[in-house]
């Protein structure tokens, strides 16, 4: 219900690799303005009612889809609509915000983590584990405070990466 009452969440995923066919999600994170989930796929076959809030409008409020912010939304999108038949929209990519607004300039990264530096101007609070083994049974803390790290910032990076004000600093 939280997700489906939000103009907006963040959403990332880990999974056990890159192809949306010969691997699987593990960990869906999602945000809204007071909440953050880590849902364990492994652990509940699916993200069931999650797929139900991204899919349809409030029927309550009569509101549409909430927008989805993410990193990389194009790998998240994959995996989505082959396991869960969902395909997320509207959505706003904080990687494909960067890399148009700084369009091609030398030596700038447009990951998570070198926009954590240069927008939000500070180091990622968890090291990057993005690599990790996330196929293995028991995960770790890292793991989790991780999977949580990454659609906690995500909310503080879609202001400043859609005010016209970052946009007229180039």
């Amino acid at each position: 219900q939280a997700i489906s009452e939000s103009e907006r969440i963040e959403l990332d995923l880990e999974t056990t690799g890159f192809d949306p066919h010969t691997c699987r999600i593990r960990l869906c994170s999602i945000g809204t303005e007071h909440h953050r989930w880590v849902i364990d796929v492994f652990q509940t076959g699916g993200l069931g009612p999650v797929v139900q809030a991204l899919h349809n409008p409030d029927a309550v409020t009569g509101r549409g889809r909430p927008i989805v912010v993410g990193q990389n939304l194009k790998f998240d999108q994959g995996f989505l609509l082959h396991h869960e038949g969902v395909e997320l929209w509207p959505v706003f990519d904080t990687f494909r915000a960067s890399a148009m607004f700084y369009c091609g300039i030398p030596g700038l990264d447009h990951d998570l983590f070198a926009l954590y530096r240069r927008e939000l101007k500070m180091a990622p609070m968890v090291g990057e584990l993005g690599g990790s083994d996330w196929s293995k049974p028991i995960l770790t803390r890292e793991q989790l405070d991780y999977a949580v790290d990454d659609v906690q910032w995500l909310r503080e990076l879609f202001p400043i990466l859609r005010s016209e004000e970052h946009t007229s600093e180039l």
